[in-house]
């Protein structure tokens, strides 16, 4: 099999069998084994500058990420940082970006120990999700998208990440894997009766410019609330004084 796309993407295509098992009426027929080879991994993603650049000060309220390798969240956490970003004084657009990652707890521990960032939400789910990670990416934003638009303090925990698969039993995190992925700045769902759903959006962010621990941006519907009172604030002062002058 070859990945249609190049680089590190198509390294987190899940490739299985039998997904369903026999229950499901999915088994090889007596006699046939089939072995399904690592491959050869993909290297390098594309730079985000062009795309980044074309955004423009279009209002983005919710990014999905396809990418989740170092260089692509950086280059939209500068994109949204609080000095001359999306989130600075003289922009004034606000948004928030959802990533995905699959892999062992181990490597969604080193990715989420990377980033320090209140605007990115990088969300990890187990090894072996039989859902890409750029399609959970897009799942999941668009359901914060629903969410967050009815109600931008609700959180969105038990949302669905529609026609997502998720891995198989005995193959999912534990509770207190789960907890030790949050610790480390990385969101989690959880499975219910077959269904994938958001467990908590949490950001990257964990501790403050002292390298204190600090829980300030901790929840992405902290951000969103943020947006909307700022937004609020900005549309009764412009409506009510908006060609007043100081006497």
């Amino acid at each position: 099999l070859t990945a249609r796309h190049k680089g590190l993407y198509g390294n987190e295509i899940p490739v299985t069998l039998n997904y369903y098992g026999f229950g499901g009426g999915e088994v090889l027929p007596a006699g046939v084994n089939i072995t399904v080879a690592s491959g050869v991994k993909g290297a390098g993603a594309p730079a985000l500058n062009d795309a980044v650049a074309a955004m423009g000060d279009e209002p983005f309220d919710y990014i999905g990420l396809p990418f989740n390798d170092t260089a692509s969240v950086n280059t939209m956490a500068t994109e949204m940082n609080d000095s001359s970003g999306r989130w600075s004084y003289v922009r004034q657009l606000y948004g928030h970006v959802y990533t995905a990652k699959t892999g062992t707890l181990s490597e969604l521990v080193a990715a989420g120990d990377q980033f320090n960032l209140q605007h990115i939400t990088l969300a990890g789910y187990e090894k072996d999700t039989q859902t890409p990670a750029d399609e959970l990416a897009a799942s999941r934003t668009a359901r914060a998208a629903v969410f967050i638009r009815n109600d931008p303090a609700r959180p969105t925990q038990t949302g669905e990440l529609v026609d997502m698969l998720p891995a198989p039993k005995g193959k999912r995190f534990t509770t207190t894997e789960q907890q030790t992925l949050l610790s480390h700045g990385v969101a989690t769902a959880y499975v219910e009766s077959g269904v994938l759903r958001i467990q908590r959006d949490i950001t990257t962010y964990r501790k403050n410019a002292y390298g204190v621990a600090d829980n300030s941006y901790l929840d992405s519907e902290t951000l969103h609330t943020s947006a909307y009172v700022l937004r609020r604030l900005k549309s009764v002062i412009t409506s009510k004084y908006g060609r007043h002058k100081l006497a």
